[in-house]
C-alpha cells in the first residue's frame, strides 16, 4: 500500500505540469485570440499572429504555419516578410512536405536579393538546397549549397559553414562517393569543435557515421554515431529528435545481422517519430520494422506494419516509399500463395516506377551527370576522369542523333527502341509470375500507339517530299515557270509540315524525359496574353477574325513563363485556326480562391462529341483541317495539356458543332 502511494505520488509530480502547461497554453492561446479580434491596426495583428504561430509550433505545425501565413497579409516589412517565409518553409520541410517547403524558400530568397542581404541568403541558399536535395534534385542542391558555403565562409560563420559542408557532404553520399563525401563531414566536424558546437557535432558525427556504414566498416559507424548520440542527448532531453538516430542504430544491426537489435533501434525512432508527428520519418519507421520482421519470420506484424507505412506515404505522396513498400507486401502475398494480390501489388509498384519516368534509368543518366559535375570541380580522381570521358561521348553521340533525327525522323526509332527496352525490363521485373506480362505490355500501349501514329504521320510527308522532288528532276525543262513554282511552293509547305511535327515532337520528348527547365516564379497572365495577341494578330487580320484579350493587368499566377505562354500561343492558333472569317476570339482570366481559370473562346466550327472525347489523349491524334484550309500536326493539345499538369493545372474544353469552342485551363494564383 505505501509502494502505491508513493507510485500515485510520483506520477502526480510528472503529469500535473505537464497538464499545467497545457491548460497554461490554451488559455494564453484564447487570450491572443481575443485580442486579434479587437486588434485596430494591422501592426498589431502581426504582432498577435507571430506570437499564436510560436505557441503553437511545439505542438501542431500546422496551425503554426495558418498563422504565420495570416501574418503575411498584414506585415509591410518587406525583410520580415523573407524573415516570415523562410519560418513557413522551415515548418513544411519537418513535416516532409518539401514542394511546398520550396515554393516560400524561394520566395524569402527573392526578397533578401532586393534587400541584398547577406546572412539571410546563406541561410535560404542552405534552406533551397536541402529542399531540392529531399525532392531529388541533388545536382541543383548541390549548386545551392555551393552558394552558401561561399557567403559563410565570407561572413565567417562557423555554425553555418560547418552545416553547409555536412550538407554536401549528404550530396555526395547520395551519388555513393562516400569517400569523398567523408572528407567533407570531418571538414564540418573540425569547425564544429573550434566552436564547441554541440548540435553541430553531434550532426558532423551522424553524417561520419552514414558514410563508414555505407563502406562497411560497422564497428565505426557505431562508434561515430554514439559519439553522436552523446552530444545529441545533451541538447534534447526530451528525445524529440533522436529519431534519426536510432534509425541509424537499426541499420547498422540490420546490416550487421542482428535483427533483434536493429528492431529495438527501428521501435524507439517510431516512438519518436510519433512523439513530433513527422509523417515522414513515420513511414521509414514503419517500413523498417516490416522489413525487419520479415527476417524474424513474423508476416503478420510485418503486414501490419507496412500497411501503415504504405498509407502514411499514399497520404504523403511519399512515391519511392509507396513503391518499396509494395514491392514487399507482393513478396509476403507470393509466398501466402496470394498470387492475385501479389500480382496487384507488384502491377502497382511497377506504375509508380513509370511515373517516376523509369528510376533506374534516370539514376543511370543522374550518375554520369555526377560524375560531369564533380569532374569540373577539378576533383583530380582518376575515376572521374574516366566517367566524364564517358559522359562526353555521349553528349557527342546525342548532338550527332538529334542532327540525324532532325533530317530524317530516325528520333522516332530512337524512341521505339527505348520503350522496348523498357517493356522488357518489366518483363523482367514480373518474371515470377507469368501471367502479369499481359498487364505490364498494356502499360506501354498507349505510347506505343502514339509513336505508331507519329511514324505514319512523318512517313507520309516524306514520301510526298520525295515525290516532288523526282517529279521536278526528271521533268524540270519541260515545266514552265508557273507550274514549277506551284510544285516548289507545294514542296515548301510539305517542308513546313514536316519541320512542325518534328518540333513539336521533340517538344514532346523534352517533357517526357525532363530535359525542359521549367522556372515557377510570379508570372504575369496579362503581359503573357498581350504578347501572343500581338504575334498572332496579323493571323487573325488576314481572316477578319476580331482578336480581344480581356485578362486584367497584374493577373499574376505562380507558374513557368515559357509554357504558359507556349500553351496560350497553341490555344489562340487554333482558334483562330477554326473560325471562319469575319468570326470573334476572346481571351479572358478569371480569379477563384487559389487559382485562376483562363478560357480561349471563339465561335468558329466547333466539334462533335467523339473528337471532344479524343482531345488531350495520346492514342488518339486529332487534326482537322481549319476554315482557310490550315493544316496541323496534332500535337499542339498533347503539348498543352502536359505543359499545363507540369505546372499544376487542369485543361479541358467545351465544343458544340457549328456554335465554336472553349479551351479552358487553371494556373495556381500567386
Amino acid at each position: 500500500m505505501k509502494f502505491y502511494r508513493k507510485t500515485v505520488f510520483v506520477l502526480i509530480l510528472f503529469i500535473l505540469p505537464s497538464l499545467y502547461t497545457c491548460f497554461a497554453l490554451e488559455i494564453k492561446e484564447d487570450s491572443l485570440k481575443h485580442i486579434l479580434q479587437s486588434a485596430k491596426s494591422e501592426s498589431e495583428k502581426v504582432v498577435t499572429l507571430l506570437q499564436l504561430a510560436r505557441i503553437s509550433k511545439s505542438t501542431n505545425k500546422e496551425k503554426s504555419i495558418d498563422y504565420y501565413t495570416r501574418a503575411l497579409q498584414f506585415e509591410k516589412n518587406e525583410l520580415e516578410k523573407g524573415v516570415i517565409l523562410d519560418t513557413i518553409g522551415l515548418f513544411y520541410l519537418q513535416l516532409g512536405n518539401n514542394s511546398d517547403a520550396l515554393i516560400n524558400f524561394h520566395q524569402a530568397r527573392e526578397i533578401f536579393q532586393q534587400k541584398n542581404d547577406s546572412l539571410w541568403l546563406g541561410k535560404i541558399y542552405n534552406n533551397i538546397a536541402v529542399a531540392n536535395f529531399w525532392l531529388g534534385n541533388s545536382i541543383e542542391g548541390l549548386s545551392y549549397y555551393q552558394n552558401a558555403l561561399h557567403i559563410r565562409e565570407a561572413l565567417q560563420d562557423k555554425i553555418g559553414v560547418s552545416k553547409v559542408m555536412n550538407n554536401i557532404g549528404l550530396v555526395y553520399q547520395e551519388w555513393n562517393l562516400y569517400k569523398k563525401a567523408l572528407t567533407w563531414h570531418e571538414k564540418a566536424l573540425q569547425a564544429s569543435l573550434e566552436i564547441n558546437d554541440n548540435a553541430a557535432m553531434a550532426y558532423s558525427f551522424s553524417n561520419i557515421g552514414r558514410c563508414y556504414e555505407n563502406l562497411k566498416d560497422y564497428d565505426s559507424a557505431l562508434a561515430s554515431y554514439r559519439t553522436g548520440f552523446s552530444y545529441q542527448i545533451q541538447l534534447d532531453k526530451q528525445n524529440l529528435t533522436n529519431s534519426f538516430f536510432s534509425s541509424f542504430f537499426g541499420s547498422v544491426y540490420n546490416q550487421m545481422n542482428i535483427p533483434d537489435s536493429a528492431l529495438y533501434h527501428y521501435q524507439k525512432a517510431l516512438d519518436y517519430a510519433n512523439r513530433i508527428n513527422n509523417k515522414n520519418r513515420i513511414a521509414i519507421a514503419d517500413y523498417n520494422l516490416g522489413k525487419t520482421y520479415i527476417d524474424l519470420n513474423e508476416p503478420e506484424l510485418a503486414k501490419e506494419h507496412l500497411q501503415r507505412s504504405y498509407s502514411v506515404s499514399i497520404e504523403n505522396n511519399y512515391k519511392s516509399l509507396e513503391r518499396d513498400n509494395l514491392l514487399i507486401m507482393s513478396k509476403i502475398a507470393e509466398e501466402d500463395g496470394e498470387i492475385s494480390n501479389a500480382l496487384q501489388f507488384l502491377k502497382d509498384a511497377n506504375l509508380i516506377n513509370d511515373s517516376l519516368f523509369n528510376i533506374e534509368k534516370i539514376a543511370k543518366f543522374t550518375d554520369l551527370q555526377v560524375k560531369y559535375f564533380t569532374e569540373k570541380q577539378n576533383q583530380e580522381n582518376l575515376l572521374l576522369r574516366k566517367n566524364n570521358e564517358i559522359q562526353k561521348t555521349a553528349i557527342r553521340q546525342q548532338k550527332l542523333k538529334t542532327r540525324i533525327l532532325v533530317a530524317s525522323g530516325i528520333f522516332v526509332l530512337f524512341i521505339l527502341t527505348f520503350m522496348i527496352r523498357s517493356r522488357i525490363l518489366l518483363k523482367k521485373l514480373s518474371a515470377r509470375l507469368e501471367k502479369s506480362e499481359k498487364e505490364l505490355l498494356e502499360a506501354n500501349a498507349g505510347k506505343d500507339k502514339f509513336f505508331t501514329l507519329i511514324a505514319h504521320d512523318l512517313k507520309s510527308p516524306f514520301n510526298g517530299l520525295l515525290g516532288i522532288m523526282e517529279i521536278l528532276s526528271e521533268n524540270f525543262e519541260q515545266f514552265s515557270s508557273e507550274k514549277t513554282k506551284k510544285m516548289i511552293l507545294e514542296l515548301r509547305k510539305s517542308a513546313i509540315n514536316v519541320y512542325a511535327l518534328v518540333e513539336g515532337l521533340l517538344s514532346w520528348s523534352q517533357i517526357q524525359t525532363g530535359k525542359i527547365n521549367y522556372r515557377f516564379e510570379k508570372t504575369d497572365l496579362f503581359e503573357v496574353a498581350q504578347k501572343v495577341n500581338d504575334q498572332l494578330l496579323s493571323n487573325a487580320q488576314n481572316k477578319n477574325i476580331t482578336l480581344e484579350q480581356n485578362i486584367g493587368e497584374k493577373t499574376l499566377a505562380f507558374a513557368d513563363e515559357k509554357s504558359v505562354s507556349t500553351v496560350f500561343r497553341n490555344l489562340v492558333s487554333n482558334a483562330i485556326k477554326y473560325t471562319n472569317p469575319g468570326g470573334q476570339v476572346k481571351i479572358t482570366a478569371v480569379r477563384n480562391e487559389d487559382f485562376i481559370k483562363i478560357s480561349v473562346t471563339d465561335n468558329g466550327i466547333g466539334m462533335n462529341p467523339e473528337t471532344l472525347k479524343k482531345l488531350f489523349t495520346i492514342t488518339e491524334k486529332v487534326s482537322e483541317i481549319g476554315t482557310a484550309q490550315e493544316t496541323g500536326t496534332g500535337l499542339g493539345l498533347i503539348l498543352c495539356k502536359e505543359f499545363v499538369e507540369k505546372n499544376k493545372g487542369k485543361i479541358w474544353a467545351e465544343c458544340e458543332p457549328g456554335k465554336g469552342s472553349r479551351f479552358m485551363f487553371t494556373l495556381p494564383a500567386a
